[in-house]
């Protein structure tokens, strides 16, 4: 993930822009992210840009190490931010479900409840 901290402090008209107009999809509406313009002529991107104006300290990277997934998305989730937010259409509404189905699946309960007794009526069970 990128951050990029204090605008006012870094932004040149006609170099780097932030681009005020309102996001053309529901997706980044609903994602609620800024997008930035920049047209220079020697970088292609903001990382070598920023670094070039010693203004690298503004943008900042998060890495989640993999192991921490979990919990990040359930800290997400307490934030009401999921694939159905995310996502305002049917294929957000599908990433959740997929999810829900998946943390609902690794319970002890729905394995006992759901799954046993329906491998158990079509005999799936040895």
């Amino acid at each position: 993930m990128w951050g990029l901290r204090f605008w006012e402090d870094i932004a040149v008209p006609g170099e780097l822009e932030l681009l005020r107009t309102p996001p053309p999809t529901p997706n980044q509406r609903a994602q609620r992210g800024l997008f930035t313009k920049l047209l220079s002529a020697q970088y292609a991107e903001l990382q070598g840009y920023l670094e070039s104006r010693c203004l690298a300290h503004f943008l900042e990277a998060y890495d989640i190490p993999k192991h921490d997934l979990s919990e990040a998305l359930h800290d997400l989730y307490l934030m009401n931010i999921s694939p159905a937010t995310l996502f305002p259409d049917l294929n957000g509404a599908a990433r959740q479900a997929n999810i829900s189905f998946q943390e609902l699946r690794s319970s002890a309960s729905f394995h006992q409840r759901v799954e046993k007794p329906m491998m158990a009526k079509h005999g799936l069970l040895k």
